[in-house]
């Protein structure tokens, strides 16, 4: 579900934090009790893409259901199935821009889009 500028983005973060621990192991990292910031930044990019994957398949949910939705309409079901159906396609795809626009300006700047 990433953008292009927002995929690339995370690879050459995970590229940077790898050349600090390239070195050593996580296990083996201890700065008086804590991880250095290339483990840190590491743990961080697997959890921004575990949640851009989740943002990915509750769009592929939403198209699915404003499917249902049309076919409810041609079926002939009553309106409030069908708007039943629309309005949780429009609250999944809603669920899924967040999340990925609320990354993409964390990673990218306050426009998103790592333009100044």
């Amino acid at each position: 579900m990433a953008d292009g500028k927002l995929a690339a983005e995370l690879v050459a973060i995970r590229e940077r934090a790898e050349q600090i621990t390239d070195d050593h192991d996580e296990d083996d990292c201890d700065l008086n009790g804590a991880r250095c910031t290339g483990h840190d930044a590491v743990r961080l990019l697997d959890g921004y893409e575990e949640l851009i994957t989740l943002a990915g398949g509750w769009a592929h949910e939403a198209a699915r259901l404003d499917d249902d939705a049309d076919d409810a309409a041609v079926r002939g079901a009553g309106p409030l199935r069908t708007a039943d159906l629309a309005a949780r396609a429009v609250a999944l795809e809603m669920c899924a821009e967040a999340v990925q626009s609320v990354i993409s300006r964390a990673l990218l700047g306050e426009d998103g889009t790592g333009d100044t």
